[in-house]
């Protein structure tokens, strides 16, 4: 009876092992944006010493129709030394969904691009970036990596969402999770297989509490309809926090440059409340903030968005522009040392 059982279960892995090697070799995945969304979301952790949301450590996966490879900061990118060698000016690149380069291959990604172009062996470019980050969960992952990576310029990539308040049902669902849970998570994203399985069979393990709800229907129902308006209480707490990693970094003499991207209600520019915020900001703590719409004039949004009007994340081609804006910007406000390749003379 023994022996049975232990061949029928070799035959069942055997085929389960068989079909998941077809479903790879075939190249079928799941293309669904919702999935994926899900998908993303569920392998979110919270950082036990920061408190902010990240990436699983040291782990790759496939999202958005492309590889993504986790360095042990919980970030989508190579890994960093630490310490930082002498000599070495590091460039930390601080955003979210825009910045990890959503729907593209790192190599895509503009933090890839803006390593590639500057082309300085003493000049090095680290990313934290996650989709979905405000400014409060920016400045907790500051706060707690700050002195291990030592950065010289914090370039801080200003999305809309970046006013957001904290997310309690994302923090809620990450918070409570079980170990079924998070097996199931990862499992999703490693098995083509289970990932169909789930897909059609849209399990969910979460949820979530009536003050969960009730934030996420304030959001939609109050904040929303007029954004960045001098009440905003979205936008108060993100300049708030603005001011918190304005003062963490100058602790620490570090320079920061904020670049705002919002492709609003048009091509590429961003919502005129969103700028003006930012800029009073700026003017009152002597700090850069830079538009990035310029970036992209002359350009279709079908060349540079993934997809217009519905998803603003940079193509390849958006995410070299945006880089090509950033380095000339840097270089020729002087942010850069000397060795950096700068495009041409200073302007």
């Amino acid at each position: 009876m023994l022996r049975k059982t232990l061949i029928l279960v070799a035959a069942v892995l055997a085929t389960l092992a068989l079909a998941e090697t077809a479903l790879r070799l075939a190249g079928l995945e799941v293309d669904d944006r919702l999935h994926e969304l899900r998908k993303y979301v569920a392998l979110m952790e919270l950082d036990a010493e920061g408190g902010y949301f990240r990436h699983p450590r040291d782990a790759s996966f496939k999202l958005w129709g492309a590889p993504a490879y986790f360095n042990s900061l919980g970030m989508r990118d190579r890994e960093p030394e630490l310490p930082k060698p002498a000599g070495r000016f590091r460039i930390l690149l601080l955003g979210d969904s825009i910045a990890v380069g959503q729907g593209v291959t790192q190599d895509d990604s503009f933090p890839y691009r803006i390593r590639d172009s500057l082309s300085a062996p003493s000049v090095d470019i680290v990313t934290a970036a996650v989709a979905g980050w405000n400014t409060s969960e920016q400045r907790r992952f500051l706060e707690t990596e700050i002195d291990r990576l030592e950065p010289d310029l914090v370039v801080l990539l200003y999305v809309r969402n970046d006013r957001e308040l904290d997310n309690i049902y994302r923090r809620e669902m990450v918070a409570g999770r079980s170990g079924a849970q998070r097996w199931h998570h990862r499992t999703v994203a490693t098995s083509r297989l289970y990932e169909w399985g789930t897909f059609f069979h849209r399990r969910t393990f979460y949820r979530p509490s009536r003050e969960a709800l009730q934030a996420v229907a304030f959001m939609k129902n109050q904040l929303v309809p007029d954004p960045f308006a001098r009440t905003d209480r979205g936008w108060l707490a993100s300049r708030n926090e603005l001011g918190r990693i304005n003062v963490l970094l100058r602790r620490n003499g570090t320079d920061l440059a904020i670049f705002l991207y919002d492709v609003g209600g048009g091509r590429f520019r961003p919502p005129a409340k969103a700028m003006r915020r930012l800029s009073e900001f700026g003017k009152a703590k002597d700090l850069p903030v830079y538009d990035t719409s310029p970036f992209f004039a002359g350009q279709g949004v079908r060349v540079t968005m993934l997809l217009p009007l519905l998803d603003p994340h940079l193509t390849p081609r958006g995410n070299q522009l945006m880089a090509d804006g950033v380095i000339d910007t840097l270089c020729k406000d002087g942010f850069l040392p000397s060795v950096a390749r700068c495009p041409g003379p200073p302007l």
